[in-house]
């Protein structure tokens, strides 16, 4: 799986030596960015429903997770997908209440 990832939105491609590493401070997040395959399959979801969830704006119900458009690339911060799974309870039978 391939992933991008970013320094305060600021792509890092290829390989790195130490000179050309970008020193961070506690303020800077890196950021896993995932491509809409890579986040379908991130959250148990195929690609189709999850492109389809950018236009309806709902995916399993809910409304559907952020997402960045850089272009014509569509982005999802690994982050953004935990937050939108979190919302769900987990359950170890159907007669658990979901309220």
């Amino acid at each position: 799986m391939d992933l991008v990832v970013c320094v305060d939105f600021r792509p890092i491609v290829g390989n790195l030596n130490e000179a050309e590493v970008i020193p961070m401070t506690s303020n800077e997040l890196v950021r896993t960015l995932y491509l809409t395959p890579e986040a379908a399959d991130y959250l148990g979801f195929s690609t189709r429903t999850l492109n389809n969830s950018r236009y309806t704006g709902l995916l399993a119900g809910v409304k559907a997770p952020p997402y960045r458009k850089m272009g014509k690339a569509v982005r999802y911060e690994k982050g953004a997908l935990d937050i939108w799974k979190a919302q769900f309870k987990e359950q170890t039978s159907t007669s658990e209440d979901i309220a």
